[in-house]
């Protein structure tokens, strides 16, 4: 009998589904700023997404609202023309992006894109 319960949890174990890494994560939001974008490649502000002695950002959740802009988290500015491009939506979906990992948050820049009206928002919100 134990070796058929033994067989049943084995079998039950290879026929789970997947678990995504960061599904498993639980974070737990604790700074929102909202960021103005112009013409000059701007960043996150330091001291939101890592407080004086508190753990630093895990998680950046942003959306984007009013114009078009480009972003980088890779260490570099980005320019108008060169960057992941983002568009506004005035439905939703929203224009969202993650990022996880302090080193990427800390590392992100955005700029106004090339043809771009006026100043973009980004509304974001951190984890860790």
């Amino acid at each position: 009998m134990r070796y058929v319960a033994a067989l049943l949890v084995v079998v039950g174990l290879l026929w789970m589904p997947a678990v995504n890494a960061q599904s498993a994560v639980d974070y737990d939001a604790f700074a929102f700023e909202t960021i103005t974008v112009s013409s000059a490649a701007i960043g996150f502000t330091a001291a939101t997404i890592r407080p004086s002695g508190q753990v630093a950002a895990r998680y950046a959740f942003c959306t984007l609202a009013a114009d078009n802009i480009r972003y980088r988290y890779d260490g570099s500015d980005p320019t108008a023309t060169v960057g992941h491009y983002l568009i506004p939506s005035t439905t939703a979906p929203m224009a969202e992006f993650t990022l996880f990992g302090y080193n990427n948050i800390s590392k992100f820049r955005a700029i106004l894109d090339t043809g771009a009206g006026g100043d973009a928002t980004l509304s974001c919100t951190y984890s860790r």
